[in-house]
């Protein structure tokens, strides 16, 4: 089911490490806003220093409700106290199937493309990869997901539940899922990020 998904990226500082500041105070006005189904926060796998934040939202206007009420005047703030470096935030209606973000580990993919017709054959890809990972059998499939980016235009995301990196990086290196990567490769991308996230619960207002 797509939902209005606000995804926020950034490196925290110092002090949210060694436990100074916590992300306490961000649940805390989160767990108030109307129209927040659920939120999740973690860190990369790649780098633990980097915090993904994710809110799904009953609609893009239970968002800007929220942003113009007391508690959503103190969001920002809240959000810089915890960032060392720029806030990168991508708003999304992912077409989910099944429940990714339930997963231990979720693969996010980033993908900016250099022509806007290439999407359709990036999507079709992607769905052949997702159903050679679920052949394959190396991880319980927790489900999928796929957007277009809503603010920034020619990007795309998708998302992907794993039991561990582990389970990632051996389904890829199986055969007829590098044949399918190797496709997705040869598509004109400006960018192109996979990254993985360990994802907990932290609000939970459904």
């Amino acid at each position: 089911m797509s939902k209005y998904t606000e995804v926020l990226r950034f490196t925290v500082v110092e002090d949210f490490k060694t436990g100074t500041v916590t992300i306490d105070g961000i649940c805390g006005l989160l767990s108030k806003a109307d129209g927040l189904k659920r939120s999740y926060a973690g860190p990369t796998i790649e780098d633990p220093a980097v915090l993904y934040i994710v809110n799904e939202w009953a609609s893009e206007d239970a968002f800007t409700a929220f942003l113009n009420s007391p508690n959503g005047a103190a969001y920002e703030p809240g959000l810089q106290e915890l960032a060392g470096s720029p806030i990168v935030r991508f708003f999304v209606e992912f077409d989910e199937n099944g429940s990714p973000l339930s997963a231990p580990i979720i693969e996010y993919g980033t993908f900016t493309l250099q022509e806007a017709d290439t999407a359709e054959r990036l999507k079709a890809l992607l769905d052949e990869l997702i159903d050679k990972f679920k052949a394959a059998q190396t991880s319980k499939y927790y489900g999928s997901g796929w957007a277009e980016v809503l603010n920034k235009p020619y990007m795309y995301q998708s998302i992907l539940g794993w039991d561990s990196i582990q389970a990632h990086q051996y389904a890829i290196q199986q055969l007829p899922a590098k044949e399918v990567i190797d496709k997705i490769m040869e598509l004109k991308f400006t960018s192109l990020e996979i990254v993985h996230v360990a994802l907990k619960p932290i609000v939970e207002n459904a």
